[in-house]
């Protein structure tokens, strides 16, 4: 994506208009690229190429598996599961039983991984200038969140 735009800062009052509109001194082009990389050993070569090519930030690295899918899906079969078990006491607990599921729904799209599909890590990186380091990227675990909501019947004990 190319931007163009006038630079805020350095707007000034048109010379002898007091009160009037102020003129553009300057403007911005931003260029924003963005990469998809299939090993994560590759992302750190990847930051230091473009800042080498005069990147002046690097934002919003994030990482996904292509098995978020079928974790979701493992995910949300755990938590009807543990929602039912809950209901289940609960319903013990105030003296009768576990009816009919009137409804149930879970948070988040679909293939979504803590809420949204940016997945795992999500750091800023500004840079300016180049390093004789490597840039080192180290991904944590994927974590797959899912909440369910169960609504289900009660049936009350008769009483004796």
């Amino acid at each position: 994506m190319y931007t163009v735009g006038q630079d805020p800062r350095s707007l000034r009052v048109a010379p002898g208009t007091p009160g009037m509109p102020t003129l553009p001194v300057e403007f911005v082009a931003r260029n924003t690229v963005r990469a998809n990389v299939r090993r994560a050993d590759d992302v750190g070569k990847v930051i230091d190429a473009a800042l080498a090519a005069g990147a002046t930030s690097i934002a919003s690295v994030q990482f996904s598996s292509p098995t978020t899918d079928e974790a979701r899906r493992t995910a949300i079969n755990i938590a009807v599961a543990q929602a039912q078990k809950d209901a289940d006491a609960l319903a013990r607990s105030a003296g009768g039983t576990l009816g009919r599921l009137l409804s149930i729904s879970s948070t988040g799209p679909a293939g979504s991984v803590v809420g949204s599909d940016a997945y795992l890590m999500e750091r800023n990186f500004v840079e300016a200038g180049g390093s004789v380091y490597p840039t080192m990227i180290n991904p944590r675990d994927l974590t797959v969140a899912v909440s369910v909501f169960g609504r289900w019947e009660f049936i009350p004990t008769p009483s004796r």
